[in-house]
């Protein structure tokens, strides 16, 4: 049975939480409602404070999109995570000359292997 949008809009911790876990993968709505199973609507009202979020709605979002319950616990308490480490990371790399990006090239795939 469909839940009943509430009149009010009532953004929460949870839900700014929610929307920046959704973000960090660059998913849009559409694309999130396909990878998670969960109608696209249903993530923009839970998203944007119209349905009350639920813990059980926490579990079936966050398990959806394939993260943890850690991921969530650092998303919810604004830790930097390792989204944000490697948005950063992309970011100081977009920035480098052709002979430190070598370097650093080199650097990266020592780590990978």
């Amino acid at each position: 049975m469909p839940r009943k949008r509430s009149k009010f809009k009532l953004e929460t911790q949870e839900s700014r939480t929610l929307k920046k876990m959704r973000l960090a993968l660059g998913l849009s709505l559409i694309r999130a409602g396909r990878k998670s199973g969960i109608n696209p609507t249903e993530i923009n009202h839970f998203e944007n404070g119209w349905l009350t979020v639920t813990e059980s709605y926490i579990q079936r979002f966050i398990k959806g999109l394939g993260y943890t319950q850690k991921d969530w616990e650092e998303f919810y308490l604004g830790r930097t995570t390792v989204f944000d480490l490697r948005d950063e990371c992309i970011s100081i790399i977009k920035k480098m000359d052709n002979d430190k990006l070598r370097g650093i090239h080199g650097m990266l795939v020592s780590f990978s292997n």
